[in-house]
């Protein structure tokens, strides 16, 4: 039976019922308001939501975070399709498209030039239904510490042969920490510490570094403080190198429980030249190694020398899917730059989930 709903912009107390929504369709996402707050409310550079009422229940949501794209020589307004949730009552019904158009509709009015995600499978069939494409398959690297429990994870099978299954890990792990025993690249001068803050200076590395790519969202002081140290939910931890003073790059890191395992991420980095990021990489390792993880993941595209510098420095492609990454433009003047996926500069910290 169809049920009359209506939509329209967010409204001031909205939040309630869009993070009861979210909860209600994804129940083990432990979605709470300090990460609505985070997101939206707190986000620098802003927000829109659009809702879908029922008799003065929200049952349909989609919002957009917003900040700052550097596309060539220029700076344009980016954003992020998140949160997208349709009460179960209401589907089939047309409402995300409806929702999807409704929030492009308002973006362009107001300006904002793109719209990436990170979409499953199903939302990514939605989402081409009104204007989005495929910019690519995004790869991850690997690299593991401890084996045993990803295999047994992959393959519950071969957990009934458990002494042939933990012999095949060590050889594994020894694999992988041979493959990481390289030495970085010596640079004089550089010094690479925990920071909790990014003070001015990042922003004038922000405008070195970020000559060497053609798009990406702009890390700059006001974004990197806001992204990893005012976000409630999840903790990072963040190595800053310098040089005399002057930055030279940062990478940040995160840590994530399973049931049986204890996952590292490398969640994003920017750099001024490879013998400062296989540094910062070497520092990561170690640091995350501490940390007792039996993995760490990297998110890094193939178009560049960073994805080639980790693979030498005991990282492997991980062969489960790859994420799905797909945008949409509001104006022509950018949209075959954007269909290049070489073009993107993406990565965990782009998403966010991670």
């Amino acid at each position: 039976m169809i049920k009359e709903w209506k939509l329209r912009m967010y409204q001031e107390g909205d939040e309630t019922g869009i993070v009861s929504l979210i909860n209600l369709v994804f129940p083990t996402a432990e979605y709470d308001m300090r990460r609505w707050l985070w997101k939206y409310k707190n986000n620098p550079y802003g927000f829109l939501a659009v809702v879908a009422e029922h008799n003065g229940k929200i049952v349909g949501h989609m919002s957009l975070f917003l900040f700052d794209v550097k596309v060539g020589k220029q700076i344009i307004r980016g954003s992020q399709a998140c949160d997208l949730c349709v009460h179960p009552a209401f589907r089939r019904q047309g409402m995300f498209l409806a929702i999807g158009k409704t929030l492009m509709e308002k973006a362009s009015d107001q300006g904002v030039f793109l719209t990436s995600a990170f979409p499953t499978e199903p939302a990514r069939r939605g989402h081409l239904k009104y204007g989005f494409f495929d910019v690519s398959r995004l790869p991850i690297l690997v690299s593991y510490f401890d084996t045993y429990e990803a295999i047994i994870e992959k393959y519950e099978n071969l957990r009934r042969i458990s002494p042939l299954t933990k012999h095949f890990s060590r050889f594994l792990n020894y694999y992988f920490s041979i493959k990481r025993e390289h030495e970085p690249p010596s640079v004089k001068g550089l010094e690479i510490a925990e920071t909790n803050f990014f003070d001015e200076r990042i922003n004038e590395f922000w405008n070195r570094a970020s000559r060497n790519y053609d798009m990406l969202v702009v890390r700059n002081r006001r974004y990197l403080n806001w992204r990893y140290f005012d976000r409630p939910d999840i903790n990072y931890d963040v190595l800053l190198a310098e040089k005399t003073g002057q930055v030279e790059g940062y990478l940040v890191m995160s840590t994530q429980k399973s049931q049986r395992r204890k996952l590292g991420y490398i969640i994003d980095f920017l750099s001024s030249s490879k013998h400062v990021f296989l540094n910062l990489v070497h520092t990561s390792i170690e640091y995350l190694s501490g940390q007792s993880v039996d993995s760490i993941r990297c998110l890094m595209q193939k178009n560049n020398g960073w994805y080639e510098a980790l693979k030498g420095n005991g990282f492997m492609p991980y062969l489960q899917e790859k994420p799905r990454f797909v945008a949409r433009i509001n104006s022509s003047k950018f949209f075959q730059l954007y269909k290049t996926p070489k073009e993107w500069y993406v990565t965990y910290g782009d998403w966010d989930v991670y």
